[in-house]
Protein backbone atom coordinates (compact mmCIF):
# COMPACT_ATOMS: atom_id res chain seq x y z
CA UNK A 1 0.00 0.00 0.00
CA UNK A 2 1.41 3.42 -1.12
CA UNK A 3 2.19 5.79 1.80
CA UNK A 4 0.53 8.86 2.33
CA UNK A 5 2.28 12.21 1.43
CA UNK A 6 2.96 15.66 2.39
CA UNK A 7 4.88 18.35 0.84
CA UNK A 8 7.35 20.43 3.00
CA UNK A 9 6.79 24.19 2.85
CA UNK A 10 9.13 26.88 4.15
CA UNK A 11 11.42 29.87 3.65
CA UNK A 12 14.41 28.89 1.69
CA UNK A 13 15.22 32.30 -0.01
CA UNK A 14 14.69 33.96 3.38
CA UNK A 15 17.26 31.56 5.49
CA UNK A 16 19.82 30.69 2.46
CA UNK A 17 22.17 29.58 5.31
CA UNK A 18 19.89 27.35 7.38
CA UNK A 19 17.22 26.17 5.44
CA UNK A 20 18.46 22.85 4.31
CA UNK A 21 19.31 21.71 7.93
CA UNK A 22 15.33 22.77 8.71
CA UNK A 23 14.07 21.10 6.35
CA UNK A 24 16.03 17.92 6.42
CA UNK A 25 14.84 17.45 10.05
CA UNK A 26 11.27 18.12 9.18
CA UNK A 27 11.46 15.60 6.62
CA UNK A 28 13.20 12.97 9.31
CA UNK A 29 10.11 13.65 11.95
CA UNK A 30 7.36 13.17 8.91
CA UNK A 31 9.04 10.08 8.19
CA UNK A 32 9.21 8.78 11.62
CA UNK A 33 5.41 9.33 11.43
CA UNK A 34 5.00 7.42 8.39
CA UNK A 35 4.27 9.69 6.07
CA UNK A 36 6.22 9.63 2.24
CA UNK A 37 7.79 13.36 1.95
CA UNK A 38 8.50 15.71 -0.93
CA UNK A 39 11.32 17.98 0.63
CA UNK A 40 11.60 20.54 -2.48
CA UNK A 41 14.82 21.69 -0.25
CA UNK A 42 17.37 18.57 -1.38
CA UNK A 43 19.20 20.58 -4.08
CA UNK A 44 21.33 23.89 -3.89
CA UNK A 45 19.72 26.81 -5.07
CA UNK A 46 22.94 28.78 -4.88
CA UNK A 47 23.00 30.09 -8.44
CA UNK A 48 19.69 31.04 -8.44
CA UNK A 49 20.65 34.68 -6.63
CA UNK A 50 21.87 37.85 -8.31
CA UNK A 51 25.70 37.68 -7.91
CA UNK A 52 26.51 40.60 -10.20
CA UNK A 53 24.32 42.84 -8.38
CA UNK A 54 25.51 41.48 -4.95
CA UNK A 55 22.15 40.77 -3.93
CA UNK A 56 22.48 37.31 -2.48
CA UNK A 57 18.71 37.46 -0.68
CA UNK A 58 17.03 38.04 -3.91
CA UNK A 59 16.10 35.24 -6.79
CA UNK A 60 16.28 36.06 -10.35
CA UNK A 61 13.04 36.24 -11.98
CA UNK A 62 13.67 32.93 -13.93
CA UNK A 63 14.74 31.01 -11.21
CA UNK A 64 11.84 31.56 -8.95
CA UNK A 65 9.18 30.99 -12.13
CA UNK A 66 11.21 27.45 -12.29
CA UNK A 67 10.88 26.08 -8.87
CA UNK A 68 7.40 27.84 -7.76
CA UNK A 69 6.13 26.02 -11.22
CA UNK A 70 8.00 22.42 -10.28
CA UNK A 71 6.61 23.30 -6.45
CA UNK A 72 3.36 23.38 -7.88
CA UNK A 73 3.20 19.99 -9.62
CA UNK A 74 4.47 18.33 -6.44
CA UNK A 75 2.13 19.79 -3.93
CA UNK A 76 -0.80 19.22 -6.20
CA UNK A 77 0.32 15.37 -5.59
CA UNK A 78 0.13 15.56 -2.50
CA UNK A 79 -2.26 14.68 -0.21
CA UNK A 80 -1.00 16.90 3.05
CA UNK A 81 1.26 20.25 3.58
CA UNK A 82 3.54 21.03 6.65
CA UNK A 83 4.48 24.46 6.97
CA UNK A 84 7.56 24.94 8.55
CA UNK A 85 8.39 28.11 11.01
CA UNK A 86 8.57 30.99 9.31
CA UNK A 87 6.55 30.38 6.23
CA UNK A 88 4.28 33.45 6.51
CA UNK A 89 7.54 35.07 5.40
CA UNK A 90 8.34 33.31 2.25
CA UNK A 91 6.89 33.93 -1.31
CA UNK A 92 7.19 30.59 -2.55
CA UNK A 93 5.47 28.80 0.83
CA UNK A 94 2.64 31.34 0.81
CA UNK A 95 1.75 30.59 -2.92
CA UNK A 96 2.13 26.42 -1.42
CA UNK A 97 0.03 26.93 1.05
CA UNK A 98 -2.51 28.65 -1.07
CA UNK A 99 -2.15 26.01 -3.44
CA UNK A 100 -2.66 23.20 -0.41
CA UNK A 101 -6.18 25.10 0.21
CA UNK A 102 -7.17 25.06 -3.66
CA UNK A 103 -6.84 21.64 -3.60
CA UNK A 104 -8.48 20.84 -0.23
CA UNK A 105 -5.26 19.03 1.26
CA UNK A 106 -4.50 18.67 5.03
CA UNK A 107 -2.29 21.74 6.38
CA UNK A 108 -0.33 21.17 9.40
CA UNK A 109 2.13 23.93 11.03
CA UNK A 110 4.93 23.14 12.35
CA UNK A 111 4.84 25.72 14.87
CA UNK A 112 1.61 24.43 16.26
CA UNK A 113 3.13 21.08 16.42
CA UNK A 114 0.16 19.42 14.79
CA UNK A 115 1.14 17.12 12.29
CA UNK A 116 -0.59 13.65 12.78
CA UNK A 117 0.70 10.00 12.29
CA UNK A 118 -0.07 8.99 8.37
CA UNK A 119 -3.13 7.00 7.98
CA UNK A 120 -2.41 2.98 7.25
Amino acid sequence: MKKHTIYIAGPITVDKEHYQEHFRKAEEHLKDLGWEVINPALEEYDDCFYKETGEKDKWTPEAWLFYIKRDMDLVSECEAIYLLEGWEQSPGANVEYITAKKFNLAIYFENENSIIPAKE
